[in-house]
């Protein structure tokens, strides 16, 4: 995973041997869609239906879990 910044806001991007370890197997990853804050859409084909999807893969944080938490300090 490498880390970039913009103008304003980080954005992160998965490379190929990331996002074949991130998709089930029988998806095949084409190309990267887009990527935000809070993760990447990647272009697959489904290999059994030959269709081409969409795949997000949330970016995971060691604050994740704790930010989605329904006891979140700010909740």
């Amino acid at each position: 995973m490498c880390f970039t910044s913009t103008d304003t806001k980080p954005v992160w991007s998965l490379n190929l041997d990331d996002i074949r370890r991130s998709i089930p197997q029988n998806y095949e990853p084409i190309k990267s869609v887009s990527s935000g804050g809070f993760g990447q859409e990647v272009k697959c084909r489904k290999k059994d239906t030959e269709e081409f999807v969409a795949v997000k893969l949330p970016f995971y944080t060691q604050n994740t879990e704790k930010e989605v938490s329904p006891t979140h300090d700010t909740i």
